[in-house]
């Protein structure tokens, strides 16, 4: 079953947050680990005003979800196929 196996551990920087710890996330549907490495920056989840009735972003579920689909976008080759898994496998962690 698809978890998270660390929490995530993150500050607030110019530009986003940037991880003090590696987040670590088991996979299903790419049927593998995920690691985030420490010092990764991201935005969280910059989901449209219009569409957080159905993304929420309050939680820190959520967040770890937006951490592990903002590093498969940014450096996903060779783990993800395309934009539609990373974002499939956002939908599935929260």
């Amino acid at each position: 079953m698809s978890h998270f196996e660390t929490a995530l551990v993150a500050e607030a920087v110019d530009g986003g947050w940037s991880l003090h710890e590696d987040l670590i996330y088991h996979s299903d549907i790419l049927g593998r680990v995920v690691t985030v490495p420490a010092g990764y920056t991201t935005d969280l989840a910059s989901v449209p005003r219009l569409m957080r009735w159905i993304v929420p972003v309050a939680n820190a579920k959520n967040r770890k979800a937006a951490v592990v689909h903002d590093y498969l976008c940014t450096h996903g080759d060779g783990v993800v196929k395309n934009q539609k898994q990373s974002d499939k496998v956002f939908r599935a962690t929260h």
